[in-house]
């Protein structure tokens, strides 16, 4: 069997034919070839093969939509196969379906109840088969398929909306046909979802093990956006809750996508106005189902309720379905769906991992490469990429055998420890090390840099301060940054914050951390921060700017460039109206400036008079003349009176 080919295959007669038989080749090409031979001219054996990422077929298509009973041969591999679940979305939505069991698969749960839950017979049991699909066409089952399903099936696979679908947020790009060993995890979001369009239903992706990282919840969440957005007409739009401090300027953006005529940030907030509110009413005046996928949602803290997903949707009614991610279950709104995401089963981890290197290692090998790194795609990805830019797989072989393990690593484990499963510690952090050996020195520079930053999208114009064109086009192709598609801000990726947390372990000196911060403050110049037109970009530096202070506050190591980036980031909140979110960050620059930087400093002193502004502006004027007050006493002290 050639290698690269996809083995879902049909077994069907002509276009005009009444039966159309959907199966996975490789678990049951046997049964199939035996119905087709005791159906006769009703059904033809159809051997051609399917390459990963071809278009799908226009014979079959015509075939398929010919029929009027589809007969499923369900194998667990049957449901992991992206054609034979293709198959299955449109026989679903048209067709009378009869199906038969593959080596006594019990799990149906793909099947809509009204297929699922009835007695089938097994694959092989041919007569009984035949005498369930001759019923059916005795019945004089009639077509119904929807109008549109030849379009579905004739669009790429790769599809993220129709067009003039309205869109915001900034959406990681599709894999393409990288995307592999996670078909049915996505069929299981579509069939949560899919029931419940023009409804406001809800689903949500959470990791298996608490706190775990790497499992890939995102990349489902993106993959699914590309390749089902066309259910979706309404819009398409992702909320990224991890940054809690942009929710609000997150739903004005959607809400300017749907309303054009809406003002813009400054405007918006000066008159007053809630982005939320607003956008719930809106909402709720939808025509077209849409989709809502809100990313990350943060944990909560011990012994706290998880957070609901409602906080993250507004208004309540409405054709919006949400998609939610998060590492632990989220609390109520309107029927939480939990779609629990594992590991990947290793036959899927190996597809995975060997994709564009097979060959190198047989099946068993590269079963063992898979098991090293707890079959985790973030690992398996990271390895595949390597191997492809050159790395022997027979090296790799050895690392997961043990051959190449040492203490130099272990400090880099307790880093990642808190994020990662343990029983795949020490292989995630081998693979991360085999990805970063393989970085030119350049390249790895502006890789510990990047980590630098937080795991929100970097914008480019940041990005080409901290690496050069061919050390940021090497970092995407060694997976260290993912493409993000979508908004009007050139942007160049985001770091996984496994990658992110195992890169920061690496850096070099305090030199790397300041010129970061020495970037940051080069594109947030006060005055740009103060203009509107910049907002745009500024909004998508800021968080980044956030962490690293933050990690300077918290680490006592900030000097006067940390100090100068909490200025900077209080002037935008300031400018854009965020009084009480600037009051909480030039507080800290002014005890970290005190500390520092000494309690006279100019630096100091200027953000304690940003600070006073603030408080001045979000009315505490008592506040505000108490610190002034403190300002204009040092002055006279340093430079005396007139």
């Amino acid at each position: 069997m050639a290698r690269g080919l996809l083995h879902c295959r049909l077994v069907l007669a002509d276009a005009m034919a009444d039966v159309f038989i959907s199966y996975d080749r490789a678990t049951s090409r046997d049964a199939a070839a035996a119905l087709k031979a005791a159906l006769g001219d009703g059904a033809f054996l159809d051997t051609s093969e399917i390459a990963d990422g071809a278009a799908f077929p226009e014979t079959l298509i015509t075939a398929l939509l010919g029929c009027r009973v589809v007969v499923v041969l369900a194998s667990r591999r049957y449901f992991t196969r992206d054609y034979c679940l293709r198959e299955l979305e449109a026989a679903q939505a048209g067709a009378e379906l009869v199906v038969g069991l593959v080596d006594g698969v019990g799990d149906l749960d793909d099947l809509a109840p009204e297929w699922r839950d009835r007695n089938w017979p097994g694959a092989g049991e041919t007569g009984r088969l035949v005498a369930l699909v001759e019923a059916a066409l005795g019945r004089g089952v009639a077509l119904r398929w929807p109008a549109d399903v030849r379009e579905r099936f004739l669009a790429p696979l790769v599809r993220p909306m129709a067009v003039g679908t309205p869109r915001a947020g900034l959406i990681p790009e599709s894999l393409g046909d990288r995307f592999v060993g996670r078909e049915r995890d996505l069929w299981r979001i579509h069939r949560a979802l899919a029931p419940h369009e023009g409804q406001a239903a809800v689903a949500a992706l959470t990791g298996v093990v608490e706190g775990g990282g790497g499992f890939g919840k995102t990349r489902l969440a993106a993959e699914y956006v590309w390749r089902y957005g066309r259910h979706y007409p309404g819009g398409l739009f992702w909320l990224d809750a991890e940054d809690e401090g942009r929710l609000a300027a997150q739903f004005h953006e959607i809400l300017c996508r749907l309303r054009p005529e809406t003002p813009d940030w400054k405007g918006f907030t000066e008159a007053g106005r809630d982005a939320r509110r607003e956008l719930g009413v809106v909402f709720e005046g939808l025509e077209r189902p849409a989709l809502l996928v809100v990313d990350n949602v943060p944990e909560a803290s011990a012994g706290a309720a998880p957070v609901g997903v409602g906080t993250y949707r507004p208004g309540r009614g409405g054709p919006v379905t949400v998609l939610a991610t998060s590492r632990q279950r989220l609390g109520g709104f309107g029927g939480v769906v939990g779609l629990e995401i594992e590991t990947l089963e290793e036959e899927a981890a190996v597809r995975l991992l060997s994709r564009g290197v097979a060959g190198q290692l047989n099946r068993e090998e590269w079963g063992e490469v898979a098991g090293w790194v707890g079959c985790l795609p973030l690992a398996l990805e990271l390895l595949n990429a390597a191997m492809r830019m050159g790395e022997a797989a027979g090296r790799v072989l050895e690392r997961a055998r043990g051959a190449e393990a040492g203490a130099a690593l272990d400090g880099m484990m307790e880093t990642l420890r808190p994020q990662v499963p343990a029983g795949a510690l020490r292989g995630v952090t081998e693979a991360l090390w085999v990805t970063y050996e393989r970085l030119a020195e350049e390249w790895r520079e502006a890789a510990r840099l990047m980590a630098q930053l937080g795991p929100e999208v970097i914008p480019m114009e940041v990005a080409e301060g901290l690496g050069g064109e061919g050390a940021r086009a090497a970092l995407v192709g060694h997976s260290v940054v993912e493409r993000v598609a979508g908004g009007g801000v050139p942007v160049y990726g985001r770091m996984h914050r496994i990658m992110g947390s195992f890169l920061r372990g690496l850096s070099v000196g305090d030199g790397e951390r300041e010129r970061v911060t020495g970037v940051l403050c080069e594109v947030m110049d006060p005055e740009r921060c103060r203009r509107p037109a910049e907002w745009g970009v500024l909004n998508l530096v800021s968080p980044h700017a956030e962490v690293v202070f933050g990690r300077a506050v918290r680490g006592g190591v900030g000097g006067e460039g940390a100090v100068r980036l909490g200025q900077r980031v209080g002037i935008l909140q300031r400018a854009q109206g965020q009084y009480w979110r600037a009051r909480t960050i030039e507080g800290e620059t002014v005890e970290l400036a005190g500390r520092v930087l000494g309690p006279e400093h100019p630096d100091t002193l200027t953000s304690m008079g940003n600070l006073a502004s603030s408080l001045k502006a979000g009315g505490d004027l008592a506040g505000a003349r108490e610190l002034q007050e403190q300002v204009v006493a040092s002055l006279k002290r340093v430079l005396g009176t007139c």
